[in-house]
This record gives C-alpha cells, structure tokens and sequence, in this order.
C-alpha cells in the first residue's frame, strides 16, 4: 500500500494530479470538484464523486444560479462557486450501469493512470460544455435527455430535474408549462406553492424572460 494514503480520501501525489489536469476558467472548490464562473446564469461543475470500495468516479453537468438547491425538504440558494450544485448532472454510470474504468479512479493508483483519467473525463466533459451556451441550450438538453433510457438513474430520479426544468421554461418565456411542471415538484415533494424562496426563483426567472423580450 502507498504510504502517502491518508486514513481518509486520496493521497496528495493523487489530488496534485487532479489539480494539474483541470483547465483554465474553473475553480477548484473542494478536493474533488471544480466549478466555473457563470455565464448566462449557467455554472459547468466537474467532481469526482466518492463510491463504494474507495473508488472515485467523474460525474460533471450544469448548475443554474437562479435554481435554488432542494434538499431535505428545504430549499437553499446556490448562487457562487462554492454552494454551486448540480441541476442537470451527465453521470457516465447512468449511461454504463455500473463505475467506468475510464472515468473513475482509487486511492492507490498511480500518478500516470490519475492523471490519464482526469485528462479522459475532462475532454469528454468539456465536449458536452461547449454544446450549452444558454439557458435555451441547457432546456433543450434535458428535453432530449428526458428521452433517453439510461442503465442506472434516470432524469426523474434526480430531485432537482423538475424543479430546474420548470424554471428554465418560464425564463425562456414558456410561463405556462414552466408553471405547470413546478406544480409537479411541488406535488411530488409536499411543497408548498407559496414557498417564500421558490416564489424568488420563479420572479427571477420571469425577470429573465422579460429581459430578453425587450
């Protein structure tokens, strides 16, 4: 066993391997997760993600700041780099069904295959960053994604996809539908309509929607 592995998480030859790899324009936010700068409100996020059996597997995606965060039955705002969150995560275990090799890595491997993996999982999550440029990018990937048959967890397993969708409908102007798949979250997860941060969500995203018909 490497000597330089801590009693918990990667060893620091491993998390140095990680930080070189990353490119410009992202903000490494914790040892393993790296978050850009918004644009069009749009964050991309790339992390990887503790599993079972001390392995680490790249999931990247797109968090929306006007999107709050729902958890555990509270909402919370998700504003900067450092609360960023994803709302529309492309997860490869989704697609594989179970940890790829090419994406994951442990704690014991070697530098040289650390640095191959990160170097994979950033060309690969970078080709799907350069395909969203705005939030009617971003709405009409989770349009063909809620399509897709996926191995393990689909959109609807993950909390936030009716929560940012609707969102996203009403600031691209589709108020109707926006509103009516916000009524779904709500239902699904016993929230009330009149939540005071969900209320501030929908105001900006009307906000936007206005903006860009002017």
């Amino acid at each position: 066993m490497r000597r330089d592995i801590p009693a918990y998480g990667l060893p620091a030859s491993t998390l140095e391997a990680l930080r070189q790899a990353a490119p410009d324009g992202f903000e490494r936010t914790s040892d393993r997760r790296w978050v850009s700068e918004p644009h069009s409100g749009i964050r991309r996020i790339l992390e990887f993600q503790a599993m079972k059996g001390a392995q680490y597997s790249a999931t990247w995606g797109f968090g929306v700041d006007f999107v709050p965060k729902f958890r555990r039955g509270r909402f919370s705002w998700k504003r900067t780099a450092r609360s960023a969150d994803f709302d529309v995560p492309l997860d490869p275990i989704d697609d594989a069904g179970i940890v790829p090799r090419w994406c994951s890595l442990a704690a014991t491997d070697s530098a040289r295959r650390v640095a191959a993996v990160a170097r994979d999982a950033w060309t690969k999550a970078s080709q799907d960053f350069s395909g969203v440029v705005t939030i009617a990018d971003l709405l009409e990937l989770m349009r063909v994604r809620a399509a897709m048959t996926f191995r393990r967890f689909g959109t609807h397993n993950y909390v936030q996809t009716d929560l940012a969708r609707g969102l996203l409908q009403i600031a691209v102007g589709d108020i109707d539908e926006g509103m009516t798949r916000l009524s779904m979250f709500c239902e699904r997860f016993d929230v009330r309509h009149d939540d005071a941060v969900l209320a501030k969500a929908i105001a900006h995203a009307r906000a936007r929607s206005d903006a860009d018909d002017q």
